[in-house]
């Protein structure tokens, strides 16, 4: 059985929605875009124009619509995480295995 998802009428940007199938979705003004959990990134990049919430050292976000590949790492401080580019998609032979 499946069940339709209901989005508010008028979020406020960065508002976060739980759907009912288990996705949190995050209004960007202008569209919905998929927030996945820290817990589920080690299975993906966490598409999404912002970073994912709970994000701790090691977790992936994929950065659209730029198409840049974060990773979160320790910060400077010590405490908390910073986001770092591993790769651009417009770098000359980006998609060519040695």
């Amino acid at each position: 059985m499946s069940f339709p998802l209901d989005f508010p009428a008028n979020p406020p940007i960065d508002y976060i929605h739980s759907g009912v199938n288990g996705v949190n979705y995050q209004w960007d003004g202008d569209k919905w875009t998929t927030q996945t959990t820290s817990r589920n990134s080690s299975l993906g990049g966490n598409p999404g124009v912002n970073p994912p919430l709970g994000a701790v050292v090691g977790d992936f976000w994929f950065q659209t619509p730029e198409n840049h590949l974060w990773i979160a790492m320790p910060n400077a401080l010590g405490s908390g995480i910073q986001w770092v580019l591993t790769s651009l998609r417009d770098t000359p032979n980006a998609n060519t295995l040695p």
